[in-house]
Order: C-alpha cells, then sequence, then structure tokens
C-alpha cells in the first residue's frame, strides 16, 4: 500500500501485526509488515498469512499523519482551482517561499518534480490527463511539507 511515510503501526481487524525492519525479514515471515520508502516513494508492505478469503477484514495503517516530518494542514498553500481542467496554480499564502512540488498519481507514483533554486511563491502547473486525482506535495524553504488532494475533471 503506498502510503508517502512510515507508519507507527500496522493493524489487521485491530490487531497489531509485527514490523520487519528488513526486506529479506519480511519475505520470511508468514505474516506481518515492512515499509520501503524507496519504494514509489513510501510502500508499506503487509502479509496476513492465511485468511479466509469469503469474509472482509481491515486494514489500518496508523500515524501516518504525525510520521511526515513538519507536515502542515495550514492554509499556507493554496492549490486551485481544484477540481480543475488540468492547469493548477500553487500558491505559497506565508513568507517562506516553495522549495520543491512533487506530484502523485493515485497508485502513489511520481509523476511530476519541481526544484526550485531560487525563491518562488507561485507557479502554474499542467497536470498529466491519464489520472483523475492527484497529490501535490509541496515544501517550502523552511521545511514546512503541505500536500493537497487535487481533482482532474
Amino acid at each position: 500500500m503506498h502510503s508517502l511515510a512510515k507508519p507507527a503501526l500496522v493493524k489487521v481487524d485491530g490487531t497489531t501485526m509485527q514490523e520487519y525492519t528488513t526486506l529479506t525479514e519480511w519475505l520470511a515471515a508468514e505474516s506481518g509488515w515492512y515499509y520501503a520508502p524507496d519504494d514509489k516513494n513510501g510502500i508499506a508492505y503487509v502479509k496476513t498469512g492465511l485468511m479466509d478469503v469469503s469474509s472482509t477484514f481491515e486494514l489500518r495503517l496508523e500515524d501516518l499523519i504525525s510520521s511526515i516530518p513538519n507536515l502542515t494542514d495550514d492554509d499556507s498553500i493554496e492549490v486551485h482551482p481544484n477540481p480543475t481542467n488540468g492547469a493548477i496554480v500553487v500558491t505559497s499564502k506565508k513568507s517562506s517561499p516553495i522549495a520543491t512540488i512533487k506530484i502523485y498519481d493515485v497508485l502513489g507514483s511520481l509523476v511530476a518534480s519541481y526544484i526550485y533554486d531560487t525563491p518562488i511563491t507561485s507557479t502554474n502547473i499542467n497536470l498529466p490527463k491519464d489520472s483523475s486525482i492527484f497529490f501535490v506535495n509541496v515544501e517550502t524553504r523552511d521545511g514546512a511539507i503541505v500536500v493537497r488532494k487535487v481533482i482532474l475533471n
């Protein structure tokens, strides 16, 4: 599951799963989870062991928001229009200029990345037409990170 950040806990039907710190350990285990930060910018791999395929279960990745350093949900970054026909404007509404913008599709694949060497407070971006939902990850020069969901009409 793409998660952008390492979860603090992974639970299946309310039971906390064992975390493995290496892929080799996770592959050898019957159940548990492993986080690969460099795979598509953050994938949490989960194995449940044998389960009845005719029943449903709840998979919960907990504390994702607090595990992203300096993540903020304030209104310091504006992304508009939303929904959009493809063109968006990203604007920093406070004193810290934009350092990077990364755009991910709904599957967690990085589809565009912009690094600004000179300070900017606003930029226009054209989204690719191959997805209908995007996550716009904006990092300011002071280290704050804001993630906005954008819907393509």
